[in-house]
């Protein structure tokens, strides 16, 4: 769920038109939306790319650090994304706003750039269809596991709530206790107030407890 930092740096290659911020929690931009000729680039904080159900719910699909691009396929595409797609602060965040056109023009100067573009995409999609399999097939253990990993890389021990990690997971707080006891039986996790310590990464892994 943890998407890689780019190997190039952005801000070398294209001109930042606008600097944003967003408290946590808050929506930087929506699928359904017209496409915008614009690309985000993250400059402090974490996003979550999350898919929201028909009913309020959300399922946090890949988590993105300082770095990280975002809103580049309907901005170089100019086709709209699913509507059920959001990108959410998962802390306080400051992003870069890049008209398209600039990173086209970069992408023509620089074949790395190109080449980097293409992985970003690339490992975001895969991400995506790895987390849609376990919300479809996987089991409710796998998709508090795999948040748990994901928010593991920003801060460990892990400081939330079970009622956010419900929210997170598209689930029931009663579902993640239960889980959540269910890790830390298997050695994974250690349960403290409002907080998470990962004690075991690799059991973490999807399928690890069978």
């Amino acid at each position: 769920m943890l998407h890689r930092p780019p190997s190039v740096d952005w801000r070398q290659i294209a001109p930042i038109r606008r600097r944003l911020r967003f408290p946590t929690d808050a929506t930087i931009v929506s699928g359904g939306e017209p496409a915008e000729r614009t690309v985000y680039l993250l400059l402090e904080g974490t996003v979550r790319l999350s898919l929201m159900t028909a009913d309020g719910r959300e399922q946090a699909m890949v988590y993105l650090p300082p770095g990280s691009f975002f809103g580049e396929q309907a901005a170089l595409g100019g086709v709209a994304l699913c509507a059920d797609l959001v990108a959410i602060a998962d802390e306080p965040v400051e992003v870069g706003v890049i008209l398209a056109s600039d990173v086209t023009a970069a992408l023509k100067q620089r074949p790395e750039a190109f080449q980097e573009l293409m992985r970003i995409t690339g490992e975001k999609t895969s991400l995506f269809l790895q987390a849609a399999a376990r919300s479809a097939f996987g089991s409710a253990r796998d998709r508090v596991a795999s948040l748990l990993g994901a928010l593991r890389h920003r801060q460990d021990p892990v400081a939330i709530t079970q009622e956010r990690l419900a929210r997170l997971c598209g689930t029931t707080r009663v579902t993640v206790a239960a889980q959540l006891r269910q890790l830390a039986d298997e050695g994974a996790i250690g349960i403290k107030r409002n907080a998470i310590v990962i004690r075991d990464t690799d059991r973490l892994a999807p399928n690890a407890a069978s």
